[in-house]
């Protein structure tokens, strides 16, 4: 089942694109075009669902390994940080995981700047090599 984060995040992303895409004032000519690309995006939307539904379920149950030894090695880790480690893992991008979160990707990227402090890790560390070594 989807949880309410995605799903509002899902929501958001599509009014993001919908409402900017149907304030346009056309002519009857280039409105059937516009009505085109705006069922596309809807379409693809609803196929995506199952597609990031699935994504995450397949995260989570690859996961649990990952989370205990990163967990044996960094015992305070929060619940935020591990779960942002556990997406950075798999490579998902900043624009990818704040769109999976529901959150802004400047978000994202100050909590990757805290994961990264609680790892005690360098600023030349590259914190996506460090996760997929453990």
């Amino acid at each position: 089942k989807e949880s309410a984060t995605f799903s509002s995040c899902r929501f958001n992303c599509f009014m993001a694109f919908l409402i900017p895409n149907s304030r346009y004032k056309m002519d009857a000519q280039a409105i059937t075009p516009h009505l085109k690309k705006i069922n596309a995006f809807i379409s693809q939307s609803q196929s995506g669902d199952k597609t990031n539904s699935a994504l995450l379920t397949n995260i989570d149950d690859k996961s649990n390994e990952f989370l205990q030894r990163l967990v044996a090695i960094h015992p305070k880790l929060t619940q935020g940080e591990k779960y942002l480690a556990t997406l950075l893992r798999v490579n998902l991008s900043t624009k990818e995981i704040s769109m999976l979160t529901g959150t802004t990707p400047k978000t994202i990227n100050m909590n990757r700047y805290r994961l990264r402090k609680s790892l005690n890790l360098s600023s030349e560390e590259d914190l996506t090599d460090y996760l997929q070594n453990i």
